[in-house]
Formats: structure tokens, sequence, C-alpha cells
């Protein structure tokens, strides 16, 4: 069991893993304040949970797991390695992100606020899902490579 702990491979894919993770697990619990905060979703008493800030999340997940079911196996097998994947990844959660500031900047403006250029961000929202999938489903592989057969 210990000789894992010997293995290079295992904490350079360890570390992958954690850093998809945590990518993740930020931009999901990060979207309700750039929604609040950047485009100005107003939280009241009478509706504590505006429909866009459950709508952001719930939209990146759902067209997430469409890519993995879909796409993914198409996306790796076209690219023939794991680092292909990765770079696709990073790329297209990069891309999605720089419009987002932009937005948040555009909507920033009092006069923009009632702006329908808020509602774009459901869109880059939705293609951060996309790059988020590819960088979860290529580290957890990455795993299994590391693993292989043993058990």
């Amino acid at each position: 069991m210990t000789h894992w702990f010997g293995e290079g491979q295992f904490y350079i894919m360890g570390l992958v893993y954690m850093f998809v993770r945590i990518a993740i697990n930020v931009s999901m619990s990060l979207y309700p304040f750039y929604l609040n905060k950047g485009l100005h979703y107003e939280i009241t008493k009478e509706n504590p949970t505006p429909t866009p800030l459950a709508l952001a999340p719930l939209l990146q997940y759902v067209v997430s797991i469409i890519f993995s079911f879909r796409y993914q196996a198409r996306l790796t097998n076209y690219l023939k390695s794991r680092t292909g994947p990765m770079f696709v990844g990073l790329i297209m959660t990069i891309i999605s992100s720089i419009p987002l500031k932009l937005i948040a900047m555009y909507v920033e403006m009092p006069e923009n606020r009632n702006s329908w250029v808020k509602n774009l961000c459901y869109l880059f929202i939705s293609a951060q899902g996309v790059g988020l999938a590819i960088f979860l489903n290529t580290a957890t592989s990455l795993i299994s490579d590391v693993v292989g057969n043993d058990s």
C-alpha cells in the first residue's frame, strides 16, 4: 500500500486533480457573488434567491454533464493524449472568463444596469462549464492511468 508514496507520478497527478477540483469549487461558489455584486441581481427580503443566482450554477452543471456524456470521449480520442484535452479545457475556461469580466465592467455603469447584455453571462458560464468538465474528466482519467490495474 505504501509503494504509492515512492511514485513521482502519483504526486503530479494528485496535484493536477487537486487544482482541477479547486477551480471547479471556486467557480461554482463565486457565481452567486459575481451575479449579485458584479451584475447587480439584487437579493431582497422578498426574493432571497433571485432566479439568475440559481440558474447560473445549474446551467453550468447541466451543460457540463451533457458535454461529458456526448463529446468528452470524442475529444479525447481525437487528441489522442491527456495533455491535449487539458489544454483545450484551460483555453476554454480562460477565454470564457474574459467576457464575464467585460460584462461586469459594462453593467457597472448605472445606465447599463438593466441592459440585456447581462444575460450574455449565461453563454459564457456555460462555456466555462464545458472547460471545467474537460478538466475534471481528464484529471479523473489521469488518476485511473496511474492506478491502472492495481486495486
